[in-house]
């Protein structure tokens, strides 16, 4: 079973702050470097300062990291609170023009081998972005921002309470550059905390997002139980995790495309390609980028997908699988197992995409549909690992509304 437990948060002092809209940033990996100095001018206190911290002339980045930290709780900028608890967490935010609300809360979640047990990953993870995590870990022993899990809500018990609980006024209330409203609320009560821990320990989490910092949470537990054997409980033996219920209208999960670059000699005619494709999917021809493109908005068909060609050639992709597929999962294993990785690039947005192919930078681009959330969800449980980049679970979580110390016991 996966364990949870309430926990003490690191916050932002509420007398201190009339809004935490300022001090908040999202999680490092997505913030580019314009983002990156907009988010340092606005507020002497944004956790981006934590979160991807920079050099201080001989001083070590992430000893800079360390040292704000402890600064700001000296100067009681930062506090943490007085009783353990589970911290319910909303955003709601729109897409294409849709609203969406998603609900869930922020607990301890004890750490497990990864990818053994009931912590259920879904992609690979790379070295770089490990150490870099693991660096900041041990220089400021805290979760600064937390990973995201999903669990199993089969008899509602958990939406029930989420939606019951926020209908109550939040601890804080903040709106983000990109238009997402997020808010907080704090549970110490027994029943919340008996109620949320029962539904969550009865199934598996997956892991949505933050797979890097769930490995390196492990890899660091290993480092501080050597020289702490026969410690129980232990903050560090924890990691700060964002839990939301699978069946959760506002889980989105958005595709992410790919733009594709055949190494030198390898043949890139269109009969070629329908070669590599054929085996995996039915092609079926459309006229004009923009009927493909309002195809792919309004399908309802999760294993199909667009192929665009460099020579203009346009088809929709049905998955020729059994049953409820990731086309993802073809796309790589089947059409692109011979394609190096560093000849796919990734992008979010088709139009941009297809923009490499009139640059001429990619030889063809494959544009998915939003992700079956079922599909995911069994892929995980079955122990399957995903290709890098399948899954894009928008939005991302905010840094800074809650952290949590590795000190101590939990």
């Amino acid at each position: 079973m996966a364990e949870i437990l309430p926990f003490k948060a690191l916050r932002y002092n509420e007398s201190k702050f009339a809004t935490v809209s300022k001090v908040i940033c999202p999680p490092y990996d997505v913030i580019h470097v314009p983002e990156y100095h907009k988010l340092l001018g606005r507020h002497a206190n944004n956790i981006v300062r934590v979160e991807l911290p920079l050099q201080q002339g001989k001083t070590d980045r992430y000893k800079v990291a360390a040292d704000f930290l402890a600064k700001w709780q000296k100067q009681r900028v930062l506090m943490e609170d007085k009783a353990p608890g589970y911290y319910g967490y909303e955003q709601r935010f729109s897409v294409n023009g849709e609203n969406f609300v998603r609900r869930g809360f922020f607990a301890a979640l004890k750490l497990e081998t990864p990818g053994k047990g009931r912590i259920r990953p879904h992609e690979r993870t790379f070295p770089k972005h490990k150490q870099d995590r693991l660096l900041l870990m041990r220089a400021t022993h805290a979760n600064v921002s937390p990973i995201f899990g999903i669990f199993f809500d089969k008899q509602k018990k958990a939406a029930a309470l989420l939606a019951q609980r926020m209908a109550e006024k939040p601890l804080v209330t903040s709106r983000d550059d990109r238009g997402v409203t997020h808010k907080l609320w704090s549970w110490t009560d027994a029943d919340a905390v008996k109620t949320l821990t029962q539904v969550v320990r009865a199934e598996d989490v997956l892991i949505a997002d933050g797979h890097h910092r769930y490995e390196t949470a492990w890899n660091y537990a290993q480092e501080r139980r050597a020289k702490d054997r026969g410690a129980k409980r232990k903050g560090y033996q924890y990691v700060m995790t964002f839990l939301c219920p699978l069946a959760d209208p506002g889980l989105v999960i958005q595709p992410t495309h790919r733009a594709v670059r055949l190494p030198e000699g390898v043949a890139n005619d269109p009969a070629s390609w329908e070669k590599r494709i054929a085996p995996y999917f039915s092609m079926q021809k459309v006229d004009g980028l923009t009927a493909l493109l309002a195809r792919l908005r309004t399908t309802t068909e999760s294993s199909a997908l667009a192929f665009v060609h460099q020579a203009g050639k346009l088809y929709w992709l049905r998955s020729k699988a059994k049953g409820p597929s990731l086309p993802v999962v073809a796309m790589h294993e089947g059409i692109l197992k011979d394609v190096p990785l560093e000849n796919i690039s990734y992008g979010q947005h088709p139009k941009e995409m297809v923009e490499n192919l009139q640059r001429g930078e990619a030889n063809a681009v494959f544009l998915l549909p939003p992700p079956d959330k079922e599909a995911f969800a069994r892929i995980c449980k079955a122990g399957r690992l995903l290709p890098q980049k399948s899954t894009y679970f928008y939005p991302k979580l905010a840094t800074g509304l809650v952290m949590r110390s590795l000190d101590g016991e939990v």
